[in-house]
């Protein structure tokens, strides 16, 4: 069950940050995403909310997002963490969450 959960949450973790990168959302005047945004990425993704809150957060955290101007934009990690293999994409994610 361990290994299906950690896959499910790879696939999410990857389409929920492929639609933010061809769609950035935008920042809250108060800093922080949405609810409108993290509800039309949680379509687009087709996850629950609470799954792209928590790879927002830890895609931030592991340096595969930042604020550019009014937008979260991915970085030079992102396109890095995008071409590896499920596995370590996981581990990545696993590794930042872990250290928070």
């Amino acid at each position: 069950m361990a290994a299906a959960a950690a896959t499910a949450f790879t696939t999410h973790a990857a389409s929920v940050l492929a639609t933010r990168s061809a769609a950035p959302p935008v920042l809250l005047k108060s800093g922080g995403v949405g609810a409108r945004e993290l509800s039309r990425i949680s379509k687009a993704a087709q996850c629950d909310d609470i799954v792209v809150r928590l790879v927002l957060e830890t895609a931030y955290d592991a340096g595969l997002l930042a604020q550019d101007g009014d937008r979260v934009a991915a970085t030079d990690g992102y396109d890095t963490w995008a071409e590896r293999e499920p596995a370590e994409q996981l581990t990545a994610l696993l590794h930042t969450w872990r250290s928070r």
